[in-house]
């Protein structure tokens, strides 16, 4: 099975609520983006534009190895159509106020897998019960992109007060998705780690200030501490989630399970970068868990019985203890409490199964569907594709 052998075989496409105006306040502007991820892309618009990235409002993060569009406000007087290397900036009419995560309502998906090996009738009968049975929705591999070279989460050790372990993560482990030159700068960061000369300062950077403020200091914990608080405001949120995310994505596996426990066969286990998911067949108890909601866990949030105690065991199996213990003992490092539902169900999903023109005597599945702001699709592959 390939996953997003071109762009053009993983596209996805934002649904708002809103309708474009003839005049208005900020340019509603869609983003038409290939192979590089939301973040670096508002970076380069911002620096071309003259517009602060908090001048920039958008409604999530799209993933980088696909052919996105995805939408954002700007001030109206900054705005000017851009064409670069991987990504078209167009405007799409004028509204009011900035765009949020509230305004995006659903994606749009189309969806090429390539080399498909499992034979049509389970390919079929598994698409046929994630339509009536919906899946877990899961967060994916794809928010932890800071934590993808698979040594730990930034935000852990900061709990956990390991401030030289946790800036070490940020700054000094790479993973296959970063760049060549981010990996370069990064090993040579981990090799001379407490020495901050010039050459790591020139070529540092979005880590710049960072670096910066090392060089010259006395490795300390308190120095550490204050090195992270200089961390950009996105990155942050983004380091934030991540870890939130995996929490969530765990209390969610010990959900499934606890309601499963006199029925194993019917669930099905699918390994992933940290650990594994936990997926159902059928969904019997569907009118209560088709509405159940799992909070993403802040220290001061109330549980509800139904799963607190799933709660404190995935935290005492991170080390972490208790909910009391799940904070951020930095300034302006802030866990935001939300609810995310367990289950969701794909709307107006077509597909057909088809001869693979890239990989002769192969088969590819092409999917067509929507799925609520916030849900992964490739988590919907994970369900139907896994192998027997």
């Amino acid at each position: 099975m390939k996953v997003k052998v071109r762009a053009e075989d993983f596209v996805v496409k934002e649904i708002l609520d809103l309708v474009p105006q003839k005049d208005g306040k900020y340019v509603l502007a869609v983003i038409k983006k290939r192979n590089t991820n939301t973040l670096d892309v508002l970076r380069d618009i911002s620096k071309r534009l003259g517009v602060s990235l908090d001048g920039i409002s958008y409604c999530g993060m799209k993933d980088r190895y696909s052919l996105s569009f995805q939408y954002i406000t700007l001030p109206n007087e900054k705005f000017k159509p851009i064409k670069a290397v991987n990504y078209e900036v167009e405007k799409v009419g004028y509204v009011d106020m900035p765009l949020s995560r509230d305004n995006l309502i659903a994606n749009y998906f189309e969806i090429t897998v390539r080399d498909v090996s499992l034979p049509d009738d389970i390919v079929e009968r598994r698409i046929s019960e994630v339509i009536k049975w919906g899946f877990v929705n899961y967060y994916d591999e794809q928010r932890f992109g800071s934590a993808r070279h698979g040594k730990g989460f930034v935000v852990a050790e900061i709990i956990k007060r390991n401030y030289e372990k946790a800036l070490k993560l940020y700054i000094a482990e790479y993973s296959r998705y970063d760049d060549k030159k981010v990996k370069r700068w990064k090993r040579l960061v981990k090799e001379k780690w407490g020495k901050w000369d010039e050459s790591l300062i020139q070529n540092s950077g979005v880590y710049r200030k960072i670096v910066e403020f090392l060089a010259g200091r006395t490795p300390s914990k308190n120095t550490f501490k204050k090195a992270l608080s200089l961390v950009d405001e996105r990155v942050k949120s983004i380091l934030i989630s991540a870890y939130q995310s995996y929490i969530w994505n765990r209390v969610a596996v010990k959900i499934i399970e606890k309601f499963y426990s006199d029925s194993k066969e019917d669930l099905i286990v699918v390994p992933y970068l940290y650990g594994n998911l936990l997926f159902y067949r059928t969904l019997y108890k569907k009118e209560f868990l088709v509405d159940f909601e799992v909070p993403a866990i802040s220290p001061k949030m109330k549980l509800d019985d139904i799963y607190a105690d799933v709660v404190t065991e995935v935290l005492t199996e991170e080390g972490i203890g208790n909910l009391s213990s799940f904070k951020l003992p930095l300034t302006g490092w802030l866990f935001r409490s939300y609810r995310r539902r367990l289950v969701v169900f794909p709307q107006d999903m077509v597909y057909s199964i088809e001869k693979d023109e890239l990989y002769p005597g192969k088969r590819k599945l092409k999917l067509k569907f929507k799925l609520p702001s916030g849900s992964f699709a490739t988590v919907l592959l994970k369900r139907i594709l896994k192998p027997s």
